[in-house]
């Protein structure tokens, strides 16, 4: 059976767009190798496991894990975490807004805590 349906249909992912893209992504490893073709060919005795230690870089920022409900990234130091009066554009949470709707327009983030502009550090935010 195709990776990708495989980890639909074990409840991996919800969906084969989820799981193509997290193939993508090098975060499925099976048998200790990073698969990243939708087309592998399951086999019975494959041990399987999801990895989101890889870390992707966005806008010049680290995401470091992301799931159906969460994005965690390395906020630099100097990015403001969300807008202010003086800056609108360039923040941490328009970055990551730009990121999730690439996979569908309709996507949304929202902001589980923030960071001062002075401080580097683990930023989380909520999918929608």
């Amino acid at each position: 059976m195709r990776l990708d349906l495989y980890l639909v249909d074990n409840n991996y992912f919800e969906s084969r767009n989820k799981a193509k893209a997290e193939i993508e992504n090098g975060n499925v490893i099976i048998n200790g190798k990073v698969i990243t073709k939708s087309s592998y060919d399951v086999k019975d005795n494959d041990n399987i496991e999801i990895s989101y230690t890889k870390q992707v870089m966005h806008d010049n920022i680290q995401i470091l894990y992301e799931d159906d409900y969460l994005v965690v990234i390395n906020k630099p130091y100097g990015l403001l975490s969300i807008s202010n009066d003086k800056e609108k554009e360039i923040t941490a949470y328009r970055m990551v807004s730009d990121y999730v709707k690439k996979e569908n327009k309709k996507n949304k983030i929202f902001v589980v805590h923030r960071l001062d502009q002075d401080t580097s550090g683990i930023l989380m935010f909520c999918k929608k």
